[in-house]
């Protein structure tokens, strides 16, 4: 019981896998997306990037961390009215 007592006031992390791809002209910096996802309460963990598409676009893919799963939707929100975002996707990890 005790366990269960300190296990319900601990905060729990939750993980999604994260990617986001723009026009290649038309990247963010590394430095404004991890501004972005620190803006939506999101913590990126192994950042990769590069180009793909024959070149023409830019893509980023990390795994993110967030203690309010509320900020995943924040992150679709925000990159869903950014006009230059080609593509984006957001998948909880549920281990």
């Amino acid at each position: 019981m005790c366990f269960r007592l300190v296990e319900s006031r601990m905060r729990s992390e939750f993980y999604a896998h994260f990617h986001v791809r723009f026009a290649r002209d038309a990247a963010l910096s590394e430095g404004e997306l991890r501004a972005l996802l620190a803006e939506c309460g999101s913590e990126p963990s192994g950042m990769s990037y590069g180009l793909v598409g024959d070149g023409r676009w830019f893509e980023f893919r990390t795994l993110i961390k967030t203690l309010d799963k509320s900020s995943l939707q924040r992150l679709a929100e925000k990159l869903t009215a950014m006009t230059f975002v080609c593509e984006f996707g957001i998948t909880p990890r549920s281990d």
